[in-house]
């Protein structure tokens, strides 16, 4: 399966919860910005599944005190 296959997104998107919940967000982030990476692909810019992982992005990116773009 290749990395970016769309069924991996939603592995990674719970994957990025987890480690959000731990309070790893460095983890959290890597996994969610997969997550976001395959759905920006598949998926139309006003879907619901998109809207959530970019929602979770952000607040990932929240608690690490950037903003989505910054390394």
């Amino acid at each position: 399966m290749p990395a970016d296959h769309p069924n991996l997104s939603g592995s990674y998107f719970c994957i990025a919860s987890i480690y959000y919940d731990l309070k790893d967000y460095l983890q959290a982030k890597e996994h969610i910005d997969k997550a976001v990476g395959i759905r920006k692909k598949i998926l139309p810019a006003d879907h619901p599944y998109l809207e959530k992982a970019l929602g979770w992005q952000k607040g990932i990116y929240d608690e690490l005190g950037g903003t989505i773009g910054e390394g």
